[in-house]
């Protein structure tokens, strides 16, 4: 037999079966930003959040600004690409824990990737515990990530794309 040309996985010999028709990122049920200073209250960001390359859009601008990314199922981190990377961010990370919102630390092996939203990255954790699900902006039984910033950014991040980070 000719072997020319074939690829191999160990001692197997693999046949090419041609190429995929398409594939789909998996994305979060919601994805919105409160505006605290304006009143305008909440944009909903979710159809942008998962489509890759697609219109950008700002995330929280000033101390009062919340980003809420919620999935019906249970997720340990965000994967955020940036069409603007942000400055003078320092990002707190929260989750709802039935009660009243958590920040996230080191308890919860706490990995900001994006390093306060200066580059393209995850934020990701280990399994929360004590996750319930609440309602913002009327999505209901989701659970939600809540980040906002303790300082006001120099150079407001705009984002691409924001999808669970198990893609």
């Amino acid at each position: 037999a000719n072997t020319l040309n074939r690829l191999y996985y160990g001692d197997i010999a693999l046949t090419n079966r041609g190429t995929a028709g398409s594939e789909s990122a998996t994305t979060f049920t919601s994805v919105q930003l409160y505006n605290g200073d304006s009143g305008s209250g909440y944009t909903n960001n979710t159809t942008e959040a998962g489509t890759e390359l697609g219109t950008d859009f700002a995330l929280p601008n000033t101390i009062n600004d919340y980003l809420y990314i919620g999935s019906t199922s249970v997720f340990t981190g965000i994967k955020f690409e940036f069409h603007t990377r942000g400055s003078n961010y320092t990002n707190v990370i929260q989750y709802w824990n039935g009660s009243a919102w958590t920040t996230l630390g080191a308890a919860n092996a706490l990995d900001d990737g994006t390093n306060n939203f200066q580059g393209d990255g995850q934020i990701s954790w280990t399994t929360i515990s004590n996750w319930a699900t609440t309602t913002v902006n009327s999505v209901a039984s989701t659970y939600w990530i809540r980040i906002s910033t303790t300082t006001n950014p120099i150079t407001v991040a705009r984002a691409y794309y924001i999808i669970p980070n198990t893609n």
